[in-house]
């Protein structure tokens, strides 16, 4: 009997004695058993590899069945591991990812359709009924023509009942609407700003006589409503003023400041004069050609104003 022989009878009959004893050995030594390991590795790498896969192609259903067992034992442990694994290394992966698509992009595309015929396969166009593979851009229609052209009728059949549901739809989600829509508006005002303003006026001066009828319409519905704002925003815009200009100044010639709300504005050249600061509207008096008339004046009491254009008529 040869030395192997005797080897492998003995190692039968003792396997798991034999087998115990290592795993109590190589737990007590697991950091030499790791050196080891891969020292023996980088030596024999690729005799290694030869030897794997031989081994996989010889019994390629055993290892599919045992990757398969090993995947549903440890499913949870599996995703946890990827997941880790992707979020430290997802800058590497994603530049691998579009490295191999740019080098395989015929084989990428024979994949696509190779899944749409599969999966998708072949459907019948809902306007114009020709056979097509459906895919994730048209999966209803075979062309976006067709698409437009069913809206359209559809629509122009269906239109009352839209409106309603569009109405509805509106109504509850108003407030997430609205807030989708300033969001969206904020990022896209400042950088369309002149394209924005000149459409405006195309559209204005295409439908005035429209926008003007629909105005008045709403102001005789609403007249009352609307003449009592009208008349709070010119209250504001007064105390505005009044803070603004007057409050805390007194009369530049006698230095009176009791009532400063009385102080009025006296033009120091009548030849600059454009406009009366008095006689102005709420809407204009917040423009910058009424902050440049008002550099122009002086405040004045009411008596010492009235002086003033007396002795001036009086010389002429």
């Amino acid at each position: 009997m040869n030395k192997e022989e005797y080897t492998r009878e003995y190692y039968l009959k003792n396997k798991a004695r034999i087998n115990a004893r290592n795993k109590k050995w190589a737990e007590e030594h697991k950091e030499y058993t790791k050196e080891y390991d891969k020292r023996y590795y980088l030596k024999n790498k690729s005799k290694i590899l030869e030897q794997t896969k031989n081994y996989k192609n010889q019994n390629i259903d055993k290892v599919k069945a045992r990757h398969k067992a090993y995947r549903e034992a440890h499913k949870k442990e599996m995703s946890e591991w990827q997941k880790q694994h992707y979020q430290k290394n997802k800058e590497g992966i994603l530049q691998r990812h579009k490295e191999w698509k740019a080098k395989n992009r015929e084989k990428v595309r024979a994949w696509t359709k190779e899944y749409d015929i599969r999966k998708r396969k072949h459907t019948n166009c809902k306007y114009c009924g020709v056979d097509y593979i459906r895919t994730s851009e048209h999966p209803i229609y075979c062309s976006d023509e067709c698409f437009n052209k069913y809206k359209e009728e559809h629509y122009q059949e269906n239109k009352d009942k839209q409106l309603v549901k569009h109405r509805e739809y509106y109504k509850k989600n108003r407030d997430t609407l609205l807030a989708k829509q300033r969001g969206w508006w904020k990022e896209y005002y400042p950088q369309n700003k002149e394209r924005i303003s000149e459409s405006a006026k195309r559209w204005y001066q295409k439908n005035i006589e429209k926008f003007r009828a629909k105005h008045k319409e709403y102001y005789e519905k609403n007249k009352d409503k609307l003449q009592s704002q009208g008349k709070e925003y010119s209250h504001k815009i007064r105390q505005e003023f009044l803070l603004k200009y007057k409050i805390g100044k007194c009369c530049e010639l006698c230095g009176w400041n009791e009532h400063p709300e009385i102080l009025q504005f006296h033009h120091r050249d009548k030849q600059m004069k454009e406009f009366t600061i008095g006689n102005l509207s709420a809407t204009k008096r917040r423009s910058p050609e009424f902050e440049a008339e008002v550099k122009k004046c002086i405040l004045l009491c009411p008596n010492c104003h009235a002086l003033l254009h007396f002795k001036f008529r009086r010389v002429k």
